[in-house]
């Protein structure tokens, strides 16, 4: 069964030699990797590619990003992306389809893409690890280069970000510029040991301040929103890693396990880390 345990720059790919420019949409290839501090990636090639960032953070054609995100590059750009040098920040990694055909750009506008180069939310990220799996899973099978088993996960991806587009999976815009760097940073340091008044000193407003216009504009207290992204976070690793509970603890910014659990259960309708975990492998 196909394990996320790689060592950095190292990668897992699937791909198909059946391609052909004339087709409405191929597959070229997807794959998972993990990627050390300082890795810089800059090409250009004559295909469309799909990241989803799963952790760790860097820039993506100049802009700034940290995981959950995801990234579509177009034949017609440069594509470029540097991971964070601060060996603090957790590893980059990723998952990846590289695609083609020439009614791409048709069908990402169905789906809800941008057809330019850009980042975008990717609200559905555990989703995504089950999809992801479930198609490692018959890795055995890619010598029979199965290109209908590589363009069933991208027509899976599709559907997932069209019906989170539709159905309006996450909470509203933030227009508060002061929540949008708040949330930036916790994003950024949630595995460090941070509070309330921590948050409201990287965007220099009093921490009574910051409070309000969280509540105000997101319907949470900052604490409230540290903890559901460590959970979320702690998700993603339960899904796709088989590191121990207490070390999930640790890298999301938990220093007691127990509170961990406690604040899992919270977030999760009672169900423990450990059970989260086991129900995900049946997907």
């Amino acid at each position: 069964m196909f394990q996320y345990c790689y060592p950095p720059n190292q990668a897992h790919t699937l791909t198909s030699e059946r391609q052909n420019s004339a087709a409405d949409i191929f597959v070229r290839a997807i794959g998972h990797s993990i990627l050390q501090h300082g890795y810089l990636f800059e090409q250009e090639r004559n295909s469309y590619v799909l990241h989803f960032l799963l952790s760790g953070k860097g820039s993506v054609m100049g802009e700034t990003v940290s995981a959950p995100i995801g990234f579509l590059f177009t034949p017609e750009c440069t594509q470029q992306y540097v991971v964070s040098k601060d060996p603090a920040d957790p590893l980059w990694e990723q998952y990846w389809v590289i695609f083609g055909g020439k009614r791409v750009p048709e069908q990402l506008a169905s789906a809800g893409f941008r057809c330019t180069p850009g980042t975008f939310e990717v609200p559905y990220h555990s989703r995504l690890n089950h999809i992801f799996r479930m198609l490692f899973q018959y890795e055995a099978y890619q010598d029979s280069d199965d290109h209908f088993l590589l363009l069933s996960l991208l027509w899976r991806i599709f559907s997932t970000h069209s019906y989170y587009q539709q159905n309006g999976s996450s909470s509203p815009p933030v227009r508060n510029s002061y929540v949008q760097s708040a949330m930036r940073f916790i994003q950024g340091h949630y595995h460090l040991k941070i509070d309330e008044a921590c948050i409201a000193e990287s965007v220099h407003i009093s921490a009574k301040y910051l409070y309000k216009l969280f509540v105000s504009e997101l319907g949470v207290s900052p604490i409230q929103y540290l903890n559901r992204y460590r959970i979320q976070c702690a998700k993603n690793i339960l899904e796709t890693q088989s590191i121990s509970i207490r070390e999930i603890s640790r890298t999301v910014g938990f220093s007691d396990p127990e509170y961990f659990c406690h604040v899992f259960q919270k977030y999760t309708d009672g169900q423990s880390p450990s059970a989260y975990r086991r129900a995900s492998q049946l997907f």
